[in-house]
């Protein structure tokens, strides 16, 4: 099927959506399709959309999470500055064992450790400019 054919009817956003990830799947992107799924999952089982627990995510899924929460704080959104490192790391912390596994929350930090203290803080061009000095988050 034809992202074109996708088009033709009216479908919600969602519908569309889950025809693109089953067409990927059936032309050779089968190893994405559990890696979008199930990459909201959490280690305690809380997460969405199957609620899997553990090891009953997969792997690729578990990696992602907790990659996209590293990626998603340490670089700055349109609304946001970019949190430091040293506040990622300890939100992600914090995640581990309820919404991280904790083994890949230690291995991402051994990681980090290797890569050193210089890590960039990724500025977004798009963002507020108090929201890019970070001043949105000083107390009064």
């Amino acid at each position: 099927m034809l992202i074109s054919e996708l088009l033709e009817g009216r479908f919600d956003t969602r519908d569309i959506a889950g025809r693109i990830v089953l067409l990927g799947a059936t032309n050779g992107l089968q190893l994405a399709t559990p890696l979008q799924r199930s990459h909201h999952e959490r280690w305690n089982g809380m997460g969405y959309p199957d609620a899997l627990s553990g090891e009953a995510i997969p792997l690729g899924a578990r990696i992602t999470s907790v990659a996209d929460v590293w990626e998603a704080l340490s670089n700055s959104r349109p609304r946001r500055a970019a949190y430091q490192h040293t506040q990622v790391r300890e939100i992600i912390e914090k995640g581990a064992g309820e919404r991280f596994e904790p083994a890949l929350v230690e291995l991402l930090f051994e990681i980090l450790d290797e890569l050193g203290d210089d890590l960039p803080v990724h500025e977004n061009p798009f963002a507020l400019p108090e929201i890019a000095a970070g001043r949105h988050r000083e107390q009064p």
